[in-house]
């Protein structure tokens, strides 16, 4: 992981932070009112509410989340057949006498 990509998570962190807690503060005057306590659902907000913006974003939120997923295992996949071809190709020139194995290189995948 490089240093901008450490820098890009943590500001998109950050302004996930900030849009929670204004998300959460929004629904204080809506806790209050209908005596919620603990978390909320965008399920019970809709209930609360009856505006049907919470449904499309809860179907919409679930969207990325899956897309996500896929993109995560389709990453996976290709992953192992890096590994597997650094593999093969360290094989190859083993084969030829080329000593690949004291070269210090170590290969891994990180979830």
């Amino acid at each position: 992981m490089t240093v901008d990509t450490k820098i890009e998570e943590m500001l998109i962190e950050a302004i996930f932070e900030v849009f929670e807690k204004m998300f959460y503060l929004s629904l204080e005057p809506l806790n209050a009112d209908n005596n919620v306590t603990g978390n909320m659902s965008l399920q019970r907000i809709y209930e609360l509410t009856g505006d049907n913006s919470f449904q499309v974003l809860e179907s919409q939120l679930l969207t990325v989340l899956q897309s996500i997923e896929d993109m995560n295992e389709f990453n996976r996949i290709l992953m192992e057949r890096s590994i597997n071809f650094v593999k093969n190709a360290a094989n190859f020139l083993d084969s030829f006498a080329f000593n690949t194995k004291n070269r210090g290189v170590v290969l891994s995948k990180e979830a």
